[in-house]
């Protein structure tokens, strides 16, 4: 399987900083099949994708007509960090926005022969700006709940990202074809 590790740049909004590191040995693909582009790349921030171009038709018929036998064992692995300071159930709950990232780019997700897992820590390096503090409690109302989504929601999009750039740092390895060795014009 082609060597498959990056990071995806971090997101920042009022602040907070997202940033996640993927290691990507997936059983389903990455690739959308009726054009050849990359799941996640919709999900880039600004131009980050923006110098990907379509594999040609003739490249991505011959990757659709290539017989393929996926590996027995998968896993993909995410690392979602934040420098704001998070109780463990709300880091909890952002490991589990990784997953989604993971189902945003990459189809199918979490098979029986995937290991697919998700960690998120927290360096405390931030607190909320308005200084508010975990309760241990989830309440409507509670303005830290929604600050909080936010988090979740880029660690969905950056997990989504990470994939991406995973796919385009992958290098060629014993038979496994990275992508951009598959469609060489995508560069």
């Amino acid at each position: 399987m082609p060597h498959r590790f990056a990071q995806a740049k971090p997101s920042t909004h009022n602040g907070i900083t997202v940033a996640v590191l993927v290691a990507l040995n997936s059983a389903g693909s990455t690739v959308y099949p009726k054009s050849g582009e990359l799941f996640g790349a919709r999900y880039g921030l600004g131009d980050e994708f923006d110098h990907l171009c379509a594999p040609k038709k003739d490249e991505l018929r011959t990757w659709l007509e290539a017989e393929r036998t996926p590996p027995q064992l998968n896993t993909t692995l995410a690392i979602i960090a934040t420098d704001v300071r998070l109780a463990k159930h709300e880091c909890a709950r952002v490991a589990a926005s990784g997953h989604d990232g993971m189902a945003r780019s990459i189809s199918p997700i979490h098979l029986y022969t995937d290991g697919d897992t998700v960690f998120a820590l927290s360096t405390g390096e931030k607190e909320f700006p308005e200084g508010e503090a975990a309760s241990g409690a989830i309440r409507t109302g509670d303005e830290r709940i929604y600050k909080i989504n936010e988090i979740i929601s880029a660690a969905a999009d950056c997990v989504a990202r990470a994939v991406v750039h995973a796919m385009l740092n992958a290098e060629s390895v014993a038979g496994w074809k990275s992508y951009h060795d598959t469609f060489p014009l995508t560069r």
